[in-house]
């Protein structure tokens, strides 16, 4: 809904550069690797790193909320 709401702002040359996939791991796990090696993902979201605690998110290394 957001992205509906600032596309009519954005050119076509910045809109050719975003994609959404809507959760779909496949898709967009696929795309990220054309750009991203899979061992610099974490294992949580298709890749294969962990951190040194042996977790799939990566929390030490990715904060997804502040403390």
């Amino acid at each position: 809904m957001a992205f509906s709401l600032i596309k009519p702002f954005l050119n076509e040359y910045t809109l050719g550069k975003i994609y959404t996939f809507r959760g779909d791991k496949k898709k967009y796990l696929a795309e990220l690797l054309k750009v991203v090696e899979k061992d610099q993902i974490p294992k949580y979201f298709g890749g294969t790193q962990v951190d040194e605690n042996g977790d799939e998110k990566c929390s030490s290394k990715v904060q997804t909320q502040k403390k």
